[in-house]
């Protein structure tokens, strides 16, 4: 019997591991992505404001 539940134990813990880890890998996915898209709408922000500065001294 305690074989049995052994077994069991050892299978839910690799179950929650692998859950856990992938959960995991997930958020760090996110974060990694979310700096990414940050740092290309500063980019996008900058080359707007280089543009319209332009316009601005082309009107004038």
């Amino acid at each position: 019997m305690a074989g049995v539940a052994g077994l069991l134990t050892s299978a839910l813990v690799k179950i929650v591991g692998d859950k856990l880890g992938s959960t995991i890998g997930q958020q760090a996915n996110l974060v990694w992505n979310f700096s990414r898209d940050l740092e290309d709408m500063k980019d996008t922000l900058e080359s707007m404001a280089a543009v319209l500065k332009y316009a601005e001294r082309r009107r004038i």
